[in-house]
């Protein structure tokens, strides 16, 4: 019962996250974080549309579903264990053997000279069913427990690449967002900078005027150089992430 509610609470986390997901990015697409494990061939294929730097969220997504070796590794669990059920099954299955045996007599005699020749075919089928076989059933119930505890790890290490990739993301757009600031006001600072400089030239302002325009100048260049330290930051940690360098990503369509 603990299993199914966990299964339970992991499908509905599942579903609202992929609902808001969806919702960020476009009405029709479809996420990969589905316990509908791809194959080889589709992980080739799919991994050639990530290599574009100006990524969105789905994107980043993706990048990091391909490249998780704990996601990977849950991924070929999950299968491994999955192909164990029929095998447990077969076990309790009815086995049908049948085979044909065929065979050709000769007769002769001299005298008086006879010679006769008779074919025939005989075939043969066996069904055999275990009535009970316990040791069976307990081997196909573990399995079963198996895949789904396979399951939920998988299903877990989804919603935690999901949150963790959407973070990286959304960190990375809030500090470009920060660094645009700062630049403007970086800008506007010197351009009042040079504006009181100007004054105190013409006479109209005193030295005061500039040490001060000067001072918050210095300050919010110093405020944006950090700024520029916290992209790039959030830059390496979508790229530990991902494995795929960016140079920038795309904002989010109101």
């Amino acid at each position: 019962m603990l299993l199914q509610g966990c299964a339970v609470y992991l499908h509905a986390l599942r579903v609202v996250l992929l609902f808001f997901l969806a919702v960020a990015l476009a009405p029709s697409f479809a996420a990969p974080a589905t316990v509908n494990v791809p194959d080889d061939q589709c992980l080739a294929h799919d991994r050639q549309g990530l290599l574009k730097q100006h990524a969105d969220l789905l994107d980043v997504y993706r990048a990091a579903f391909f490249n998780d070796a704990q996601l990977s590794a849950a991924r070929h669990a999950y299968k491994a264990q999955r192909e164990a059920v029929p095998q447990a099954r077969a076990g309790l299955l009815p086995n049908l053997t049948a085979g044909a045996t065929s065979e050709v007599t000769r007769l002769e005699r001299d005298e008086p000279s006879l010679s006769r020749e008779r074919s025939g075919t005989t075939f043969r089928a066996n069904l055999s069913q275990p009535l009970f076989r316990i040791d069976r059933w307990f081997q196909l119930k573990a399995a079963q427990s198996s895949v789904d505890q396979a399951e939920l790890e998988l299903s877990a290490k989804e919603q935690n690449l999901l949150l963790t990739a959407a973070q990286a993301y959304f960190e990375t757009l809030r500090q470009l967002d920060a660094f645009a600031a700062a630049q403007a006001e970086e800008a506007a600072l010197l351009r009042q900078r040079d504006q009181a400089q100007g004054r105190l030239e013409d006479g109209a302002s005193s030295i005061t005027d500039v040490y001060d325009a000067q001072a918050a100048y210095d300050n919010a260049r110093a405020n944006r150089q950090l700024v520029q330290r916290k992209v790039d930051d959030a830059y390496e940690a979508l790229e530990r992430l991902t494995k795929h360098s960016y140079t920038s990503i795309a904002g989010m369509k109101h």
